[in-house]
């Protein structure tokens, strides 16, 4: 897998700006997150497009609030990430000694988290990450085929909505934009290897508990 300029995005969720002052609730929190996603269609390599079907993804972070700035708070996290996804029945012809069309990702990704308090209850937010990850095709690893990198660094996006129950306890809903580096798969039979875009588009239902 080739390097990306993903990792440069790592650094810059790691610095968040400064604020006016501290934030009077728990610091520290614990946030769960639970989605359906799509995948992209990619090139497959037997030469043609490959569907997938609706995956579903979950998600664990600890975070920490750093501070305000008016209207505006920031906080950093550490988040793990899963996702998995199945090929479309119709492109599985393509690959007749596959015994499982299923597909995972897994990530390791640092932060950096924005909301905008509308109210005192209510916020939306913004998020960024970079990090390390893997995704697994048993599909792309079957009869002549088989995966020869498939792990490299990953990016986010976060986008959504936050209601706050209380001081402790939020609840959101929002999308989230995943992307990895390519993948290598190789073809024993044409001696080709085929490298591999993924990313995903996740609508996802949020929980956080201060800790």
């Amino acid at each position: 897998m080739r390097k990306s300029p993903i990792l440069a995005v790592l650094a810059l969720s790691l610095v968040a700006p400064s604020a006016s002052a501290r934030n009077d609730e728990d610091p520290w929190y614990l946030q769960f997150g639970v989605g359906l996603g799509t995948s992209s269609t990619v090139d497959g390599p037997t030469g043609s497009e490959v569907d997938f079907d609706l995956g579903y993804a979950t998600s664990i972070a600890l975070g920490r609030t750093l501070g305000r700035a008016g209207a505006f708070e920031f906080a950093v996290e550490g988040e793990g990430l899963y996702t998995y996804f199945t090929v479309d029945e119709r492109d599985l012809a393509s690959f007749p000694n596959t015994k499982d069309k299923g597909a995972s990702s897994g990530a390791v990704l640092a932060n950096l988290v924005v909301d905008y308090n509308v109210s005192s209850g209510f916020a939306l937010y913004l998020a960024g990450g970079a990090g390390f990850g893997s995704i697994n095709y048993s599909t792309f690893d079957t009869g002549n085929l088989s995966q020869q990198d498939n792990s490299g660094s990953v990016a986010q996006f976060k986008a959504g909505m936050r209601y706050k129950l209380g001081s402790a306890y939020h609840v959101s809903l929002g999308y989230r934009y995943y992307i990895t580096d390519e993948i290598d798969v190789f073809d024993q039979a044409s001696g080709n290897t085929t490298s591999i875009d993924y990313s995903d588009n996740i609508l996802e239902l949020g929980f956080r508990w201060g800790i």
